[in-house]
């Protein structure tokens, strides 16, 4: 069974009830993204299209990126929809191990990285980024999609590792996190 249903508000920047694929303009901002390294599993996942590209909103202390891929099927009130299948990249900074006070043994190695499976997802430490896979999909659909993840940047490929977390991601504070926390309002 496949079928992620991530369910988001509709709205700018995202739109919803459209079956579009991720345009150049938004793939061009993507890449010029340079707060930490992007990660997603390519232009179309399980035969469903990379549909749309989200960041956080300033609001927020810490940024991640999501990527979406499939139809945005409505669901629910207005203005709410799902998609297929969706992954998010987060600044280590905001989303480390040491933040969930699990033991270290919870980890595995995936792609040469250290990942952890917790509840219904897989993340993986990688570089400056933290990837988030997950939902309603199983163990063995987290690990294909990891196994096909690659930078947005086009430097890293499967089946290629990927680059070892930033120092203290697993044990405390990251290394390079002074100041890279926004200001909220």
């Amino acid at each position: 069974m496949f079928g992620l249903g991530v369910a988001v508000v509709c709205g700018a920047p995202l739109g919803c009830g459209a079956s579009d694929k991720v345009n150049s303009a938004e793939m061009a901002r993507a890449r010029a993204f340079k707060d930490f390294g992007l990660y997603y599993v390519g232009d179309s996942h399980r035969g469903f299209p990379l549909a749309k590209i989200y960041e956080s909103p300033a609001s927020e202390p810490y940024k991640a990126v999501t990527f979406f891929y499939g139809d945005c099927e409505p669901v629910g009130g207005e203005g709410a929809c799902a998609y297929d299948f969706a992954m998010s990249v987060h600044d280590v900074c905001g989303r480390h191990f040491k933040l969930f006070k699990l033991p270290r043994s919870r980890l595995t190695n995936i792609r040469g990285v250290p990942a952890g499976e917790f509840g219904n997802g897989l993340e993986l430490y990688t570089g400056d980024s933290v990837v988030v896979i997950s939902g309603s999909l199983d163990a063995a659909e987290h690990r294909d999609a990891a196994a096909k993840l690659r930078s947005l940047d086009g430097r890293i490929v499967p089946p290629k590792d990927l680059p070892s977390p930033v120092k203290r991601t697993l044990t405390g504070r990251p290394a390079g996190c002074e100041g890279r926390i926004r200001s909220v309002p």
